[in-house]
């Protein structure tokens, strides 16, 4: 597969230690000034060129969320994952990987992780678990959303294990991921987040499909706010989409212009 020497190294570096905290820690800066595409799993993701964009993958580090990864599994080196909207692939509800190959895979419920074990299939492996901490749920976080409050500063990973609520996955841990690992430019395709298209995922208009309007709602109004903030990180964010319902502040950017 294609995931780089880098990414199968670390990933036996994880496996040795104890703590998702010590994980945390060990991924500090390993990617540091590197290109990321970020494969979400919304309408525009299906609107590329395939094969160009696995020509662009790789020599690129590539993180896969959720579905995305059906597609792109040979390409992915992390992939996250959520006990949300499950694939069911041949009766097994979730992801399955290579015995000694995958991806390093960051799963996140607003659940604890014994509890959000159960909603898929057994045996669903992951390298690390994070708890998305919703106010409603969790009051004594003294966390609030991220896309209301605007406080991104509380989900670097440099402080917590545990997740904000975004909401959205690709908010509480794919971004902050993203800055912990040291990536300089991300190259989002997918990341649509709106109901310009009528549905959330680019397979099929019927199955698995969100209707999840607070959550288009907020992640529209956070988006903007959010791109500048990782600016203030030395980090440029670039959405590969022409439906796309995030902050017109992003640059829009074609596939064929990226170098």
């Amino acid at each position: 597969m294609k995931m780089n020497k880098k990414t199968r190294k670390i990933k036996k570096e994880l496996n040795r230690l104890d703590s998702y905290e010590e994980k945390i820690n060990h991924l500090k800066d390993s990617y540091i000034n590197e290109r990321l595409f970020l494969l979400a799993s919304g309408p525009s993701l299906g609107m590329v060129d395939k094969n160009e964009l696995k020509e662009k993958l790789k020599d690129s580090l590539t993180f896969s969320i959720k579905q995305a990864y059906l597609e792109f599994s040979k390409e992915t080196d992390f992939h996250f994952i959520n006990d949300c909207n499950l694939p069911m692939i041949n009766g097994y509800a979730g992801y399955r990987y290579g015995i000694k190959s995958g991806p390093i895979v960051v799963s996140s419920s607003g659940y604890p992780e014994e509890h959000a074990r159960t909603r898929f299939a057994e045996g669903q492996q992951w390298d690390m678990f994070c708890r998305v901490l919703d106010p409603l749920v969790y009051p004594k976080s003294n966390l609030g959303r991220l896309c209301e409050d605007n406080n991104f500063d509380d989900g670097l990973f440099d402080k917590r294990v545990d997740r904000p609520c975004g909401p959205s996955i690709t908010l509480e841990t794919v971004i902050y991921m993203a800055l912990h690992v040291g990536v300089k430019d991300i190259y989002a395709i997918g990341w649509d987040s709106g109901d310009k298209v009528g549905e959330h995922f680019y397979k099929s208009k019927t199955h698995l499909t969100s209707n999840r309007n607070f959550e288009y709602e907020m992640v529209q109004k956070g988006s903007g706010p959010l791109y500048n903030w990782l600016k203030t990180k030395g980090v440029n964010l670039h959405l590969v989409s022409e439906v796309s319902a995030l902050s017109d502040e992003i640059p829009r950017i074609k596939l064929k212009d990226i170098k």
